[in-house]
């Protein structure tokens, strides 16, 4: 039995970076991958992806079978959903073209770069494959997907402690960067710039916040976050909410949220990318 674990990205800077060649296309910036895991399973004989028990994606599924000459289908288990800014577009992708890849004896490097084709090609993300093939905070300075794009995995030498909360709100990628202006993308460059120089968690969040002010509505966080001395910092991904607490007022802040009745889930950021386990257990 093969299991797939792939960590949830939430991206805080994006510059598009478009060609006619889906593998050359993609995006620069940063993002942070958190240790909150998706879970993937195959499903034998069965040509199909299922999200939370939903069937999901189904020309995107007939299409990978179709490349790798394979039946088989994947099934992915989030506490997210799909559109809220987890990349769990990218997730499903990364885990059916694994999956078939495995079956089909192909390379695991060349089901990266279909992933992030698919990606590119359905307008469903840019830079989250690469992104979530390494895990943790990563620095993304070439587009396209592992073994053609370019990213850094930034060390962070200390514990954080994170709590990720989804808002009510959701929004296409391709609509999203659809009403982006040129100018807001320049601002993003000058940021992300500042970002690679320092290598510095802090620098990311400050710069992740400035820039997505100029996207998502910030005034659906309640106050009482935007106050809470707790917080050190914290940027808005669509509904993805990812705020970065000190370690004695994570309860404090939990509390915040359970009394505005938001979803959230504490974590911290991924130390691993996306991993195969291979076991001769049943699930």
């Amino acid at each position: 039995m093969i299991k797939l674990t792939i960590p949830h990205h939430i991206s805080g800077l994006w510059i598009p970076v478009l060609s006619n060649n889906p593998l050359h296309s993609g995006s620069i910036g940063a993002g942070l991958n958190i240790s909150l895991l998706s879970v993937a399973l195959p499903v034998e004989d069965e040509c199909t992806i299922l999200f939370n028990n939903q069937e999901v994606f189904r020309e995107q599924a007939k299409e990978v079978c179709e490349f790798y000459n394979t039946k088989v289908g994947v099934t992915v288990k989030s506490p997210f959903t799909l559109g809220k800014g987890f990349a769990l577009s990218s997730t499903l992708s990364i885990a059916h073209t694994l999956i078939s890849s495995i079956h089909a004896g192909g390379s695991l490097l060349k089901a990266f770069q279909k992933a992030h084709e698919l990606e590119v090609v359905k307008g469903t993300g840019l830079g989250d494959v690469i992104s979530q093939y390494y895990g943790g905070f990563v620095i993304r300075t070439r587009p396209g997907p592992p073994g053609i794009g370019e990213a850094f995995k930034i060390p962070v030498k200390y514990r954080v402690k994170l709590i990720v909360s989804s808002l009510p709100y959701s929004e296409p990628t391709d609509k999203m960067l659809g009403r982006i202006p040129l100018s807001h993308y320049e601002k993003g460059l000058t940021l992300l710039r500042r970002v690679m120089r320092s290598e510095d968690l802090m620098d990311y969040f400050n710069a992740a916040r400035e820039y997505t002010q100029g996207i998502f509505d910030y005034s659906i966080i309640p106050e009482e976050i935007l106050r809470s001395p707790g917080i050190v910092g914290f940027y808005l991904k669509k509904s993805a909410l990812i705020i970065w607490v000190e370690k004695d007022r994570v309860a404090e802040v939990a509390d915040i949220l359970s009394r505005n009745q938001l979803f959230f889930k504490e974590s911290e950021i991924s130390k691993t990318g996306v991993e195969i386990e291979h076991s001769d257990q049943p699930p």
